[in-house]
């Protein structure tokens, strides 16, 4: 019986102690301090803004269109007996040249009929006037010695008489002027050069007063609606002047082939563009034999490029396309820190930005790509011979 207890107590007893001296371990392991893990700047690329005079430049594509166009429509009625060859779409008349002329004998013979009833006009009245004269004499002599002169009476004295005929005379003068006018109608010229856009008569064409019977459009000056953005209001001069306008180079491609021709910045038009909304500003493109040397003739309708210019340069700060960040922010590197910095863009040039404010130029600023920034992080700047500075060693 005591053997048997013995043999039961002994193992729990082993046990026992073992968990006292493995509790007296564990309570004088000393603990560990902690630290936190060392963080690593990250590695960016910088490049150094500049401050620089430049010329501005702003582009923009708009359609081609004549400076000045107009519909041929009749005013008086006739058969036409001579078309210009050239009146046709796609062809070419100088200011002054005749168009077409219409049947006019029976205008002549009106105007022939006005010029005689003129002529008769004018007999009356002098007959009238000379009746007068007549009568005048006689009514002297026939109160010569009078002591109380007597007056003719109304019709005696022709007043009544040569006021009808005066006015007879001023009606068939109208009448004259307006025959000459319907017949000089039946001739048709162009009233300024320019190039045929469409022609609707041929020989032997009968037309009434009203019709239209082509249209023409300018051939010496075209104009490009191009839409902008507001600021070319400030930045860019406008003029109907060539020499007082900003400079506008206007771009035709075809293929691997471009041509430039020169233009002018001429006017802001009062309406923006229904799909843009920015405001349209016109450009002019004067056909000059020497704007158009060895290069094709533009086409009404072509969508063109067109790039404004300023006639001096500016001092704007331009900075690396790859430093401008989205929402229209940069990361510069001050004393090792990243700094975020608002700008406001002016425009692009190639791969540069040219900012309207935001940097005062010879700042540093981060080019190469980093997630998760924020205002006030430690950055490590990587030169250009690939050797790394902190930020806090600079």
């Amino acid at each position: 019986m005591r053997k048997s207890i013995i043999k039961i107590l002994l193992p729990v007893a082993v046990i026992g102690v073992s968990l006292l001296v493995w509790k007296y371990y564990m309570s004088n392991i000393p603990v560990p301090e902690k630290t936190e893990p060392a963080r690593i700047p990250p590695v960016v690329i910088t490049e150094v803004c500049s401050r620089t005079f430049i010329p501005l430049e702003r582009e923009g594509y708009g359609r081609i269109q004549a400076e000045k166009t107009i519909e041929i429509k009749t005013e008086t009625g006739g058969t036409v007996i001579y078309k210009n060859p050239s009146f046709e779409e796609g062809g070419r008349v100088r200011q002054g040249e005749v168009l077409f002329r219409l049947e006019s004998v029976s205008y002549e013979a009106e105007l022939s009929a006005a010029e005689t009833a003129v002529a008769t006009a004018r007999l009356n009245l002098a007959e009238i006037e000379h009746s007068a004269d007549i009568t005048a004499k006689e009514w002297e002599l026939w109160n010569e010695g009078k002591e109380r002169p007597e007056k003719p009476g109304r019709l005696a004295d022709y007043e009544l008489q040569k006021a009808e005929a005066q006015a007879k005379l001023a009606q068939a003068e109208n009448d004259l002027r307006s025959a000459k006018n319907t017949l000089a109608k039946t001739v048709y010229y162009a009233p300024f050069s320019a190039v045929v856009v469409s022609s609707s008569i041929q020989n032997g064409s009968v037309v009434k007063s009203g019709d239209v019977l082509g249209s023409l459009a300018g051939s010496r000056l075209y104009e490009v609606v191009v839409p902008f953005p507001a600021s070319v209001s400030v930045d860019f001069r406008f003029s109907l002047n060539e020499t007082e306008a900003s400079p506008a180079s206007v771009i035709l491609k075809d293929g691997q082939s471009s041509w430039e021709y020169r233009g002018y910045l001429a006017k802001l038009l009062p309406g923006a563009d229904e799909t843009t909304g920015m405001v349209r500003a016109v450009v002019r493109l004067p056909l000059t034999p020497e704007n158009l040397k060895d290069k094709p003739y533009p086409a009404i309708g072509m969508n063109i490029k067109t790039v404004l210019r300023t006639r001096e340069p500016e001092e704007r700060v331009v900075i690396p396309e790859a430093a401008l960040r989205e929402g229209s922010q940069v990361w510069a590197v001050e004393s090792g820190k990243l700094r975020i910095i608002p700008v406001s863009v002016h425009s692009y040039k190639a791969d540069r930005v040219l900012l309207s404010s935001g940097l005062g130029g010879g700042e540093e600023l981060i080019v190469s790509r980093l997630r998760g920034a924020i205002d006030g992080m430690d950055v490590t700047v990587r030169t250009a011979d690939n050797s790394t500075l902190s930020g806090s060693l600079k």
